[in-house]
């Protein structure tokens, strides 16, 4: 499962100028260089996205990954995979 980046909006403490940046897991880093005064500081993030929340909508995506492989499996399946398959995407779909 891959995470995909998320556009993260944080307003430097020395500068005070807002900048946009993908991050790979918002709201980390705490600390990042500023784009417009090159300094170190810590970010103060205007929509601060939760990360469970976050990785809870990815792993409900690779459930319903999971099934879609387990629809395509069923066709060349010999080893009852697809329905293994299927069944821990039904799990990971119902996840709260």
């Amino acid at each position: 499962m891959t995470l995909s980046p998320v556009l993260v909006r944080y307003e430097c403490k020395n500068c005070g100028v807002f900048t946009k940046s993908f991050s790979p897991m918002a709201p980390y880093p705490r600390y990042s260089p500023c784009l417009a005064c090159k300094s170190i500081s810590p970010l103060y993030f205007e929509n601060k996205i939760r990360k469970e929340d976050f990785q809870k909508d990815q792993v409900r995506k690779a459930g319903l990954d999971m099934i879609s492989a387990a629809d395509y499996l069923e066709s060349k399946d010999t080893e009852n995979a697809a329905k293994r398959l299927r069944r821990a995407g039904e799990y990971f779909k119902q996840l709260p």
